[in-house]
């Protein structure tokens, strides 16, 4: 289970912890609603109108079944997540349709960070967001 929050909504927590000056202090920002990958993928399968079968493997050894997340202490400064993952899942795909033109002539090749060092790792991470900006 992974929690997964709208990047308007980390801006919010960020500027909010800024703010109220909490130099040197830690905060989790998350949100309170959990969904598995399978889920997830399902919901936007569902979203998309899509009759794509996905396709399961089982999961990786040692990998955690629950990234869950404190976010009580933020919460005590005033912030709450306010972008449900519908909403945010509705926003990126009509993004996602918006630009599917330009998205398909990007190269696709996915490479998972474990693969590269993590000097490679971060010069291809700076090209795809390089390649990105050039949508938006």
């Amino acid at each position: 289970l992974r929690s997964f929050i709208h990047i308007q909504d980390v801006n919010k927590a960020l500027l909010k912890i800024l703010n109220i000056k909490n130099v040197g202090k830690t905060f989790h920002i998350s949100t309170d609603k959990f969904i598995s990958i399978k889920n997830l993928c399902e919901k936007i399968r569902k979203k998309m109108n899509s009759v794509v079968r996905l396709k399961y493997t089982t999961d990786r050894t040692g990998k955690d079944f629950a990234y869950k997340l404190d976010s009580n202490k933020i919460k005590k400064i005033g912030w709450r997540s306010s972008i449900s993952i519908d909403e945010g899942l509705n926003e990126t795909i009509k993004w996602y349709i918006k630009n599917i033109n330009k998205l398909n002539k990007l190269n696709k090749k996915y490479i998972h960070k474990n693969v590269l060092s993590q000097s490679n790792y971060y010069k291809n991470l700076i090209v795809k967001i390089q390649e990105l900006s050039n949508i938006i």
